[in-house]
């Protein structure tokens, strides 16, 4: 490059950069500075509705829309959790977040940084970005992460938000995406920008999530959601004394698949709990099965609990069903229960009396395996006491806890956030483990209040290997929870993998596909890793792909 095209190109950098900055402070563009951003040609391809730079004013925020957004942000001190913006230009929004937000509460900003009307690279305008909003980044009130925010939903682990602000892609499939991992993870408050005719993407969106319960210019809420009962009257209980109490109400969360043959008899199980104070979220995840009969013939049989049953339109999976239950809880504790288990008729009362004993935060127990068929007992799972003594490091083992068993305070979820909607399989030990990272305690009683039904086909039984492999997985990403037991939990890992290995061959005993040399050898290599003394999974590992690129006999 010449001096004078390197001068020219520095020259026209710094005048897009001043542009910016021009606008931020809310001056508008001269007639050849838009000319210039319009034509220039380092400028990528800039979202439908933005034509020219003159076009700004859908990309930030504009003086009728501030008050709608304070007020949001201000509702949102409310809850716990942080507010997420998705999507930031140079940080104009992020900043009137910031100065209505509770002091406590932190603000997350994602973006990418491959698009901005003036032409300026992505690490320029990520950059400059960061210099608007250098003092609440270094004063921590803003976490500004560079990252495609797809990944970021991905990757997500913290707590549900208290607000979600989306102002990132606009058509229909990213807005949509957008709004349903906000409401997979829990968000409080689902808000947006630019619900107006040059982004017709977002206003069909909005609209089938039930519209704008208000508008402000062109930034929109979602309706809260409407629970489907009223609440129960607060049960009570007495003291030796004879005084009342009042009993803390345990919000029973249900995620149904497929579940009509089986709700029934968990819904009758709640009926006979000999601990009154519940109420029962039921989250049907995409079927349409006659579940929903069964939910509002349980909620007529119990008019003084609270029942809310909800539908979604398609298959999310099992922790988006459980992290949206979650945001329709009212209660001071969450009971999970599948839909094809069942409780003993103590099961409420124990595992509470449990809680409150130890002071702890998550209680749990063995559970009895039974068979779907017959109806008889097929043995008890549950930690040895070996297993106990060693928790929580036997969790990378394998997993001890069955969610119909556990019983947790409300706190934990605040604290935790959701379950993992990127994992199809092991979610559950995902989430014990991120509840151990987070400080939480466990309290363990070995009496046995819940059954597990075996022989059900489901995913998790169909596909075990896929589960262990999965497994695996988990165990690897918080392989250093602690500083110490970094080495055994290595070592438990690896084992893990080579489980993985052996169940998958033996159900896949006949396959003599390359796909399946090639995911044995990635099994193996994912073991050595983790044992790098084990000189002979790397070589069966090797031996594996090279036999994966030999023709098939």
């Amino acid at each position: 490059m010449s001096i004078a095209s390197s001068s020219k190109s520095s020259t026209t950098l710094f005048s897009n950069i001043r542009d910016a900055v021009r606008v931020l402070r809310g001056r508008p563009l001269k007639y050849s500075q838009l000319a210039r951003g319009s034509g220039h040609p380092n400028s990528q391809p800039r979202p439908q509705g933005i034509r020219t730079p003159a076009d700004l004013s859908l990309a930030t925020l504009r003086a009728n829309e501030v008050p709608l957004l304070q007020k949001l942000v201000r509702q949102s001190q409310q809850y716990p959790g942080p507010i997420i913006e998705v999507g930031t230009l140079l940080g104009n929004t992020t900043t009137t977040l910031a100065l209505h937000k509770a002091p406590e509460q932190k603000i997350i900003t994602v973006d990418l940084y491959c698009w901005n009307p003036w032409g300026i690279t992505p690490d320029a305008h990520f950059t400059l970005t960061r210099q608007m909003l250098r003092y609440l980044i270094e004063a921590g009130h803003v976490e500004q992460i560079r990252m495609d925010k797809n990944e970021f939903f991905r990757t997500y682990k913290g707590p549900a938000p208290s607000m979600v602000f989306l102002d990132a892609i606009h058509d229909y499939t990213e807005t949509k995406k957008d709004i349903l991992w906000a409401q997979d993870i829990g968000a409080k408050i689902i808000s947006g920008h630019d619900y107006c005719e040059q982004f017709p993407g977002v206003v069909e969106v909005v609209n089938e999530f039930g519209g704008p319960a208000e508008l402000g210019g062109t930034v929109w809420v979602l309706p809260s959601k409407e629970n489907k009962t009223f609440a129960a009257p607060a049960a009570v209980s007495k003291t030796p004394s004879g005084q009342d109490i009042k009993l803390e109400t345990a919000s029973i969360v249900i995620p149904a698949y497929n579940a009509a043959p089986y709700i029934g008899e968990a819904l009758a199980d709640i009926e006979i709990q000999t601990y009154k104070s519940w109420e029962v979220i039921v989250i049907e995840d995409g079927t349409n099965d006659g579940t929903q009969q069964l939910v509002e013939d349980f909620q007529r049989r119990n008019p003084n609990h609270r029942v809310v049953y909800e539908r979604f339109p398609e298959n999310r999976g099992v922790s988006a069903a459980r992290n949206h239950a979650f945001t329709l809880c009212q209660g001071d504790l969450i009971a999970f229960l599948d839909a094809d288990d069942r409780w003993d008729p103590t099961h409420l009362e124990a595992r509470i009396e449990q809680l409150t004993r130890s002071g702890c935060d998550i209680a749990y127990g063995p559970v009895e395996m039974f068979d779907t068929k017959t109806n008889q007992s097929m043995g008890n799972w549950g930690p040895t006491s070996e297993e106990l003594a060693d928790f929580p490091d036997s969790l990378f083992s394998r997993t001890l806890m069955q969610p119909s068993g556990v019983v947790a305070k409300m706190s934990v979820v605040r604290d935790v956030g959701g379950f993992s909607t990127s994992l199809k399989w092991a979610e559950d030990l995902d989430y014990w483990l991120r509840c151990v990272q987070k400080g939480k305690k466990f309290s363990y009683s070995p009496k046995v209040t819940s059954r597990y039904r075996k022989g059900v086909e489901t995913a998790a039984t169909s596909r075990i290997a896929d589960c262990a492999a999965s497994s695996a997985g988990v165990c690897k990403s918080h392989i250093n929870i602690f500083p110490q037991g970094r080495a055994k939990r290595r070592k438990q890992v690896a084992a893990k993998y080579i489980s993985a290995v052996n169940l998958r061959r033996r159900q896949e005993r006949g396959n003599k596909s390359r796909e399946l040399d090639r995911q044995l050898a990635q099994l193996r290599l994912e073991a050595w890793k983790l044992q790098k003394h084990r000189v002979d999974l790397l070589a069966k590992s090797l031996a594996g792909y090279l036999k994966s690129l030999l023709p098939k006999k």
